[in-house]
Parts: C-alpha cells; sequence; structure tokens
C-alpha cells in the first residue's frame, strides 16, 4: 500500500483556507464536498477528502487525465449538530 499525504495533518486549516477561495470551491463541488475539506491523502493511487465543519464524510476520488474521476462517498455523517457547534467552539484556531 502507498499512502502519499497531500496535504500535511500539521496544516489542515491551510487547505481549509484555500478551499474558500472561488477557484478551488469549484473543484471541491466537483466532489460534491457540502463541508470544508480537511486534508488529502492518497492511498494507492486513490485520493481521500475527509471534510468537517458544516458537514462531515469522507469523499474518494482517482485522478485521471488531468480529470477528476470515480468519486465515491464513503460515508456521510450529515449536518453538524448543535453538540457540534458547542464543541468547536471550545477549540478556537
Amino acid at each position: 500500500m502507498v499512502r502519499d499525504r497531500v496535504a500535511p495533518a500539521d496544516r489542515p486549516g491551510q487547505l481549509a483556507r484555500k478551499a474558500r477561495s472561488r477557484a478551488v470551491r469549484g473543484r471541491f463541488e466537483q466532489l460534491g464536498l457540502r463541508g470544508t475539506p480537511y486534508y488529502v491523502s492518497r492511498i494507492d493511487g486513490r485520493y481521500y477528502v475527509p471534510q468537517i465543519d458544516e458537514h462531515s464524510g469522507i469523499v474518494s476520488f482517482v485522478h485521471r487525465d488531468g480529470r477528476i474521476a470515480d468519486v465515491q462517498v464513503l460515508c456521510d455523517f450529515g449536518p453538524a449538530t448543535e453538540a457540534d457547534v458547542q464543541r468547536r467552539a471550545t477549540h478556537p484556531e
């Protein structure tokens, strides 16, 4: 198994900030993300993107010929609950 961390876990906020930019948002919309992408990992040629905040879950895809393909929703935990919002407030950025 080959595993590459595309966006380091020690800098997930950087990916989240980039995800809010207009240019990057279009790519994330292709993946059907409804939350903030936390980081990107590549395992055996497949990319995995966990999403947090507004909506939680994990999406995977392959990058083939310069295009995103074979998008799969692996987990969908749904929108944030009130408990999630309160828990996040206890851990400011």
